[in-house]
């Protein structure tokens, strides 16, 4: 046995680097979503997509949409613009590594339109995928999914490659949409601000936020507003999202237990 598994590893490592290689090597976009095509063969998911969160109607330097998915999935997610909703895509925010969407739904508080989302990609033979997350400062959230696994069996033996693949290949193809070598932005919450809108994440209204902090409810208000200019936002509750995506606050933070 115990030779078994170290000439599965060798193997596996081989084929780590070929997955590697080949990523490496690729000049454009449609060589990417021909590789991505045949590494869903590979590990038995016909459909998969490489996408940024974001509005992929119109393109733009840095966007990623590289994608083979039912008309019927793309058309509500993609021509409806309406990716901050899907369920996957939201679920990806949730986990660091490639999960399977058995796992990932098993994470969230699912309402009835994610239930009724789930159930009309299932009629697409969505049934069961692996989403990968990739996430760069600097850069717009995106992930990597294959999705059409036959069982929750097959999609588990898959995380792994499917981990390495939607790393480098993301990466890639951040490259090739003449992405910008990320320069890591300055802060824009001050100390006071950020106290602020962790509290408020945690369900706290503005004057129990002062009571805290040792401020008046005025200067919590002023916080709040200079922080949601600094960001563009017309909500806190924007606000709170903006920040998170950003990486200046931690969600840990916001849903810790006050």
């Amino acid at each position: 046995m115990a030779l078994e598994i170290e000439l599965w590893r060798e193997g596996a490592c081989e084929i780590s680097h070929d997955i590697v290689q080949a990523i490496r090597a690729i000049a454009d976009f449609s060589a990417m979503r021909a590789l991505a095509g045949d590494f869903g063969a590979y590990i038995g998911a016909p459909w998969f997509a490489l996408v940024t969160h974001e509005d992929l109607r119109e393109w733009r330097p840095g966007m990623v949409d590289i994608r083979h998915y039912p008309e019927g999935a793309s058309r509500r997610i993609i021509d409806r613009c309406r990716y901050r909703r899907d369920v996957v895509m939201r679920g990806s925010l949730l986990i660091e590594t490639a999960a399977t969407w058995t796992e990932l739904f098993a994470r969230m508080a699912l309402d009835n339109a994610d239930r009724v989302s789930i159930e009309l990609g299932r009629r697409e033979n969505l049934v069961e995928g692996v989403t990968v997350p990739c996430a760069k400062l600097g850069h717009c959230f995106g992930s990597c999914t294959f999705a059409g696994f036959t069982s929750t069996r097959r999609a588990e033996l898959a995380v792994g490659p499917a981990q390495t693949f939607g790393l480098f290949a993301f990466a890639r193809a951040r490259q090739l949409s003449g992405s910008p070598a990320a320069i890591a932005p300055p802060p824009r919450l001050k100390p006071g601000q950020r106290d602020c809108v962790v509290l408020s994440g945690r369900g706290f209204r503005n004057k129990t936020v002062a009571h805290k902090l040792g401020l008046t409810e005025r200067t919590v208000e002023s916080y709040f507003r200079d922080a949601c200019r600094a960001y563009g936002v017309r909500s806190v509750k924007e606000l709170r999202v903006a920040a998170v995506l950003a990486g200046e606050i931690g969600v840990d933070e916001i849903y810790q237990l006050p």
